[in-house]
């Protein structure tokens, strides 16, 4: 996240009252998120504070800094810009800055530290947890016997190969010199546990809802039909609390780990939210304008998707794919209307 450029902004103590927000539930995951705002009170327009200037520059002059000195690689300054260019007036271009001001970027360096957090550290503590493998390091380096455990990407039944999970197996291999016997294919699932595999480890790197890991992974692989003999973990690089309470209510034979953790405050416009956050605007007035944007641009988007898959609110990035639970203002493109910062 960008270090915070809120301290030239007036701040305003958290308000209490809760309203739900004027769109539909997201009809995949059944959530319903609520935004701040005060109550039986008109929603005031979104404005630009009166040192708002001065914060979009140092937002601005921040991200060009991340972006020189390689901290946000893969990202290209002309594409910030032409991103920028969507915006139309100051409030628009203070609303813009406010979104990267609570940009997560992993680039491909910090998603193999990520990777190394997983096997040097989190599954062992899992495996000390649970009673199960504590040392992933020494069974995933090269070796004459077989390790006993699996690594299987999360790519959803019946999808070509290229999805996010083949990426984070390929740097396995390359960045972490996991051998690639230990990798197997989806289909391969029931035979391994036939076998008895002692674990199998699915690979992703981001968990979000869950529902499309249940819906479009393990359902379609029986994992739930598999029993305890062999540990089944779930070891996305990164989770939101939804996913893992999803995963934990859905399936009870699979576990989940990961290195780092997403919950309701990375919501854009969520109550306990950090984005909107000048004493001036609300996230109720900044969802306002997030829909007169899309609106006027003709973005036009399913109501499952228009706050990112799940309703997350996320903006959230790593170097080679934003999550679908990221705020699609950030990927969305269609050049004669909106140009997008990141790939999806």
């Amino acid at each position: 996240m960008l270090d915070s450029a809120e301290q030239n902004l007036p701040r305003h103590p958290d308000r209490t009252a809760v309203s739900d927000l004027p769109a539909p539930n997201d009809t995949l995951s059944g959530e319903s998120r609520t935004i701040v705002t005060t109550a039986s009170a008109p929603i005031a327009p979104f404005m630009i504070p009166s040192e708002g200037h001065t914060y979009i520059e140092q937002v601005r002059s921040r991200c060009r800094d991340l972006i020189d000195c390689g901290i946000w690689s893969g990202l290209h300054i002309q594409r910030l810009n032409q991103w920028w260019s969507n915006f139309r007036n100051d409030s628009e271009r203070y609303f813009a800055a406010c979104l990267l001001d609570s940009i997560t970027y992993r680039s491909e360096d910090q998603t193999i530290a990520l990777m190394r957090q997983l096997v040097q550290r989190v599954l062992p503590d899992h495996g000390r947890a649970s009673g199960g493998i504590v040392d992933w390091q020494e069974r995933l380096r090269p070796a004459s016997s077989d390790p006993g455990v699996r690594l299987v990407p999360v790519v959803p039944f019946g999808s070509a190969p290229g999805k996010s999970a083949d990426v984070i197996l390929r740097l396995f291999a390359r960045k972490l010199h996991v051998p690639r016997r230990v990798f197997a294919n989806p289909e391969d699932i029931a035979s391994l546990v036939a076998g008895g595999m002692e674990a199998i480890v699915f690979v992703d790197d981001l968990l979000g809802t869950g529902t499309q890991f249940v819906k479009d992974f393990a359902i379609p692989y029986g994992l739930g039909n598999l029993g305890t003999n062999t540990r089944l973990i779930y070891a996305p690089l990164v989770a939101h609390d939804d996913g893992v309470a999803h995963i934990h209510s859905n399936l009870p034979n699979v576990s989940v780990a990961s290195a780092e953790t997403l919950g309701p405050s990375h919501a854009i416009f969520g109550a306990g939210g950090r984005t909107f956050k000048d004493g001036l605007n609300s996230p109720q007035s900044a969802w306002s304008l997030y829909l007169n944007i899309l609106s006027t641009r003709g973005i036009v988007l399913g109501s499952s998707i228009h706050r990112g898959f799940g309703a997350l609110e996320l903006a959230f990035f790593f170097e080679h794919a934003a999550p679908n639970n990221c705020l699609p203002i950030f990927w969305w493109n269609q050049p004669a209307k909106w140009k997008s910062l990141f790939d999806r």
